[in-house]
């Protein structure tokens, strides 16, 4: 059977000399061509420049971040890590819920904070 398998292809171990036989002719005659590898980058981006590629390079190297200035913080380091916080509810309290985070413009865990401190908890 492995013999059998081999010449029909049906099996993982083909004979490579089998399909080679059942190829294209023509195909054979095809070789691959040598690609000089040895082009400069400036010559290689005046070429992509010319044929409508652009650079992704930033233009200017940015300067480090510590060194701008321009960190935006964005309050999870204040306030530590975060947790999953999941319940169920009534449909209409849950809409009164997101009525209240709507109109005050607070996330959820903002609002929770906010009923929390009007209570004194």
């Amino acid at each position: 059977m492995g013999d059998e398998a081999t010449k029909k292809g049906d099996g993982p171990e083909m004979n490579v000399s089998f399909i080679k036989a059942r190829a294209n002719p023509r195909l054979s005659n095809i070789k691959p061509v040598a690609v000089a590898h040895d082009l400069p980058e400036e010559a290689a981006d005046e070429v992509a420049k010319q044929n409508g590629f652009l650079s992704r390079e930033p233009s200017q190297p940015s300067a480090p971040k510590a060194a701008t200035g321009n960190k935006i913080s964005r309050g999870r380091s204040k306030m530590g890590p975060y947790v999953m916080l999941n319940t169920r509810m009534p449909e209409p309290i849950a809409k009164r819920f997101y009525a209240f985070c709507d109109e005050n413009r607070y996330t959820y865990w903002e609002a929770i904070d906010a009923l929390m401190k009007k209570q004194g908890v």
